[in-house]
């Protein structure tokens, strides 16, 4: 508690559910990198990491940085709120649950509150029905239900509450928010996720580079896509020129094991079930030409945009909030769930190799130009220093 009292004096307090450290394995990047630019740039604040389980508040040093990031148990939300609400740091959360919502809007000035949505935050679930067989909907429509009536409740006082900021990280994600929650978000900002290019260095790629192709993506929900360029290898394996090609498949998640599996059968084809850090990703990115990025619903698409930093050739889909962020002047869009469009996209890059590297070329300038610092970060500290109203 003593260590929140003399936080909340400070410039911020950054509240979010994932937040990465020690034992805390994947999550939370963008969230960090985010933190790390608000400290470089003279503003003083912590993290809050709130966690689901157990109810230990003890604060640990993060590893990367000599600032403390605080994890503690949701269920002293209510305690929180009110030892912040004796200070004047600006409250930043991100993905706001209805219980974060309730408790610091009843205690904190609203004028101090910013809410980042990201997604799962704002949206009706039902826009990722491909996450879900029909037993499994069947069997979950209930809860589903009701979690999405709780989000709705507390969105639509928040939406309509013009003295808290809300940030959404699309235009899309803003559009979509808007009408499933039914009402205009007050106050609100479209902002992107922060993209840092001293993580990400550009590289040129080289024509051969375009045979070197790279898939690293989590398999946890099927609107990530992961099936999508698998069957497409398997349906470019049918080709000539195949076996020219060398293939790097990188993930976690459950659905993992069992759809990565036929690849097992092709020689050029490594397959890697792991989480990769930033600097594994980085080098990763170095060595391939191609980055595939199928998905079926991203609001902005974080890793497709550090391949892009990068200077890598994303092969992706035209859907939901990827056309905000890549054009076919830096990569290649494909129809929705078609792998065959994917297969066919593999040849044509690597037969019109030059163009590739310079739409390559041109994705490392667009990522740092449209989600570099100045377009967000520096935004969002601008919000922080009340610069912006």
């Amino acid at each position: 508690k003593a260590d929140l009292l003399a936080a909340a004096e400070q410039d911020f307090v950054l509240i979010c559910n994932s937040f990465p450290g020690r034992d805390q394995g994947y999550g939370g990047e963008f969230i960090r990198a985010r933190h790390a630019e608000y400290l470089a740039q003279g503003l003083s604040g912590i993290v809050l990491h709130l966690t689901r389980t157990g109810t230990d508040n003890t604060d640990e040093l993060f590893e990367d940085t000599p600032h403390k990031i605080l994890r503690i148990s949701e269920a002293f939300m209510g305690t929180i709120s009110s030892t912040l609400a004796k200070g004047s740091a600006k409250v930043l959360c991100h993905s706001p649950t209805p219980n974060i919502q309730k408790e610091l809007q009843k205690q904190i000035a609203h004028d101090r509150l910013i809410y980042w949505f990201h997604g799962f935050d704002s949206r009706d679930y039902r826009r990722l029905y491909f996450n879900y067989t029909t037993a499994e909907l069947a069997m979950r429509k209930s809860d589903l239900d009701e979690i999405a009536k709780w989000r709705l409740d507390a969105n639509q006082i928040s939406f309509a509450d013009g003295d808290i900021t809300k940030i959404f990280v699309s235009d899309y994600l803003k559009d979509i928010a808007e009408r499933d929650v039914g009402i205009p978000a007050q106050n609100a900002r479209v902002i992107a996720n922060y993209i840092n290019g001293n993580d990400f260095p550009a590289q040129v790629k080289r024509p051969e580079q375009m045979k070197k192709i790279l898939l690293l993506r989590s398999f946890g929900q099927r609107n990530y896509g992961g099936d999508i360029a698998v069957e497409a290898i398997k349906i470019a394996s049918q080709w000539e020129g195949f076996d020219d090609m060398e293939f790097t498949v990188r993930g976690f998640g459950k659905y993992f094991a069992a759809e990565t599996t036929p690849l097992l059968a092709f020689h050029n084809v490594t397959i890697q079930e792991q989480y990769s850090n930033l600097q594994e990703m980085a080098d990763l990115h170095k060595e391939h030409g191609i980055f595939l990025c199928p998905t079926r619903f991203d609001t902005q698409g974080v890793t497709m945009c550090e391949a892009m930093a990068s200077g890598m050739l994303c092969i992706t889909n035209r859907t939901t909030g990827i056309p905000e962020f890549i054009d076919e002047s830096c990569g290649l869009l494909l129809p929705p769930d078609n792998p065959r469009s994917m297969a066919k996209a593999l040849f044509h890059a690597q037969a019109n190799a030059e163009e590739m590297c310079a739409r390559a070329a041109n994705a490392a300038t667009r990522v740092r130009t449209q989600c570099g610092a100045d377009q967000t970060v520096q935004r969002e500290i601008d919000i922080l220093r009340g610069a912006v109203k």
